[in-house]
């Protein structure tokens, strides 16, 4: 799977905030006792290992597997 991306949603009937879905999922408990999101690992031009990761939004809060938006302005209220 090179460069390749997967999209996925999961939740929890009614509502629950993202992290708390999160916590609760086995895809958390998995990624906890290293059992995925250990690899492939790509090289990038020689000088960058680039791990497997998750992109998610700004309800989530960044952890070595997963990425969140970075908010170049403290101020402003988007994410």
């Amino acid at each position: 799977m090179d460069g390749a991306f997967q999209d996925f949603s999961c939740g929890m009937p009614g509502f629950a905030h993202d992290r708390r879905v999160l916590r609760r999922s086995k895809f958390l408990e998995k990624v906890g006792v290293k059992e995925i999101m250990q690899g492939p690992i790509v090289n990038i031009n020689g000088d960058f290992q680039l791990c497997p990761y998750v992109l998610g939004d700004a309800g989530y809060t960044l952890e070595p597997f997963l990425m969140v938006p970075y908010n170049i302005n403290p101020n402003s209220t988007l994410a």
